[in-house]
């Protein structure tokens, strides 16, 4: 049967890469949202000794279905490539594993990309099918009531399934094994952290699922489980021997809205192959592949040259086209988009706000302000009518204004520092947002000062304009 099942998978995986040949991010979703779930029906009522093989292959298909979606040589382990930034943690289950198997096989939420380990949920599945299951054989409306010189009492307690386990018989013995094994993980990784075994896990087997009987134990031991290695990787970069390892200061960065992309579906608005092969590759800090070709070569600035993640080239502002500004342009008119469909009344890009305030003879003598935009003195990316707080819903004209401003940042020194210590104190972004206040402030400051002969200590009417929004919200990217 297990034979059957996963030649049926293999040449499912084939079709689907070959109907979806080029199409990286349509091959991703059907990875994600449909092959990672063929195997779940079996992992959950088959025994786990039964499905090791099977659970270790259609690993393999994922695997394949995610290197063919993004065209790059993903590293389980450690290659002798300078990528893989293998961990020495003492935990059995995970020794050897590449920075990257950890990112891909972590949840969303936690920063990876949800292609979950069948082998890592293989035996919570089965534990949640066995309390699901088994509690239901017995009592009045039991369908084997038999069962209950065996089973004896399995609806609760803390020798739930003492009588299972006394029995001799393999679902028995496969629920030993199973706790054995996860509980061996679950003290190997508290030993690491310096904590305390707590969680679902740290109860003997005859009690396993603390009564549950609706097979929700699977969802709270795998949740314990995934916060626990989300802990160990933490820590484990903290104490590599390597603090300018790439991932190390990169996966700080990290949260559950770093890989809001992973959800999205294709289309229109997906991402064409080489924009989701850019975008997977920076995530699992793998090398560029628009920069591969291209290594070496001069930027023109600083005695920059393109390297192998592509930093260097965000390093500059030479670059000819105005991608850049393009950039920007598209991030904040899909905010302003999101935000008129929620309701909020905003202006983009707004102009007059401290015009009126900037003398005639300003604008013929300052450069800065003679010309197009720079005419406004300032040109606030957004102003926002926000609900004041505690206004309640629905409370008409209880609104402030605020000030809010757009920056799309790359991964340059300025703000990513390589360290890892500098990166876990403070995030790329949270640098760049440190900023916005005196970029707002300083030019308002300096026409203050020369035309309307403010002195250094005080406040002139362009900056208490500014200061009459409050301080500016930046959105950072």
């Amino acid at each position: 049967m297990f034979t059957s099942i996963r030649h049926r998978e293999r040449e499912q995986v084939e079709q689907v890469l070959e109907t979806l040949e080029g199409e990286g991010q349509s091959i991703w979703t059907v990875a994600r949202a449909s092959t990672l779930m063929k195997l779940d029906y079996h992992i959950s009522l088959c025994y786990p000794s039964d499905m090791v093989e099977a659970a270790k292959e259609m690993d393999c298909l994922l695997w394949k279905m995610m290197e063919k979606a993004t065209n790059l040589a993903i590293p389980k382990v450690d290659e002798g490539r300078g990528v893989e930034c293998c961990l020495q943690i003492p935990v059995t289950r995970h020794q050897g594993r590449s920075y990257q198997d950890w990112l891909i096989r972590s949840p969303v939420r936690l920063g990876g990309f949800g292609l979950r380990s069948m082998e890592d949920i293989a035996l919570p599945a089965f534990m949640g099918a066995i309390e699901q299951s088994l509690p239901h054989f017995l009592g009045e409306e039991g369908i084997f009531p038999q069962l209950a010189t065996t089973l004896q009492e399995v609806g609760g307690g803390p020798n739930r399934w003492r009588g299972l386990l006394e029995s001799g018989c393999r679902t028995g013995e496969e629920l030993r094994n199973l706790w054995a094994t996860l509980k061996e993980e679950a003290t190997q990784i508290t030993d690491f952290l310096g904590t305390e075994l707590d969680g679902p896990l740290s109860i003997p087997v005859e009690g396993a699922g603390e009564g549950n009987s609706d097979g929700s134990s699977r969802r709270t031991i795998t949740r314990w489980l995934e916060d626990a290695r989300a802990s160990t990787l933490k820590k484990g970069l903290e104490n590599h021997a390597d603090q300018s390892a790439r991932p190390v200061w990169v996966h700080p960065q990290l949260d559950k809205l770093s890989q809001g992309w992973i959800l999205s579906l294709p289309g229109p608005g997906g991402l064409n192959q080489a924009e989701f092969s850019e975008t997977v590759a920076r995530h699992l800090c793998l090398p560029s592949p628009c920069c591969a070709a291209r290594i070496g070569e001069p930027l023109g600035m600083r005695n920059l040259t393109i390297d192998a993640f592509g930093d260097n080239i965000l390093s500059v502002s030479n670059i000819p086209g105005g991608a850049f500004t393009s950039r920007h342009d598209v991030v904040k008119l899909t905010l302003n988009s999101l935000i008129m469909d929620s309701g909020i009344r905003a202006d983009c890009e707004v102009f007059g706000l401290f015009k009126s305030l900037i003398p005639v003879e300003a604008l013929a003598e300052e450069e800065n302000l003679q010309r197009g935009k720079g005419r406004q003195g300032l040109l606030p990316d957004f102003k926002l009518d926000l609900p004041i707080p505690g206004a309640g819903p629905g409370a008409l004209g209880n609104v402030e204004s605020r000030l809010a401003e757009v920056k799309v940042i790359g991964a340059v020194e300025t703000y990513y520092t390589r360290t890892g210590a500098e990166a876990r104190a403070k995030k790329g972004v949270e640098r760049r947002a440190g900023r916005i206040q005196g970029e707002y402030r300083r030019p308002l400051a300096a026409l203050d000062s020369r035309y309307h002969g403010v002195q250094e200590d005080q406040r002139g009417p362009l900056v208490r304009r500014l200061e009459g929004y409050g301080e500016p919200g930046p959105l950072i990217f």
